[in-house]
């Protein structure tokens, strides 16, 4: 007998309704609403495309903001892509799903979260000679071009409330 996988559903649904809230993004009128979305992702997941400079900075996950400064959205069937600028430099990325930690609307305080798999081989971009980063709790934060680390959005939207 076949058990029903509720993970694997409850996961459709998320797909789902990010997709509905992707689709309606561009329908927004900019100036006259107050919604922006922060979107966190897994930068190694298998399908994202990013440029090796940012993969550097960003090894693990990145968050991006959906506000003013995207273009050419597109909501496909297993991934979306959005141009953005990263230190003044546009780039094209491809986020799968499936790589999603995180979609939140700080003005609403609406957060969808995701419980995306590790990928089994990871992507390192680093000299074997190099001694790995340590972790720290401090947000890295890219200069007003759209991008903020994960923890940052989140202690934002605490301070907010």
């Amino acid at each position: 007998m076949k058990e029903i996988d509720y993970n694997k559903i409850v996961e459709h649904g998320q797909i789902s309704m990010l997709k509905e809230i992707l689709r309606s993004i561009p329908l927004i009128e900019p100036f006259g609403n107050t919604n922006y979305y922060y979107i966190s992702f897994l930068t190694a997941y298998p399908g994202v495309v990013l440029s090796n400079k940012m993969r550097q900075q960003f090894p693990t996950n990145l968050t991006i903001i959906l506000q003013y400064q995207f273009e050419n959205l597109q909501v496909n069937e297993n991934d979306f892509s959005v141009g953005l600028s990263f230190n003044g430099v546009p780039e094209t990325v491809v986020i799968p799903y499936k790589s999603i930690i995180e979609i939140l609307d700080p003005t609403t305080g609406f957060s969808l979260q995701f419980a995306p798999e590790i990928p089994k081989t990871k992507i390192s971009l680093k000299k074997k000679t190099e001694k790995p980063e340590k972790e720290t709790k401090k947000a890295k934060k890219v200069e007003n071009d759209g991008i903020i680390d994960f923890n940052l959005a989140k202690e934002r939207l605490k301070n907010k409330k």
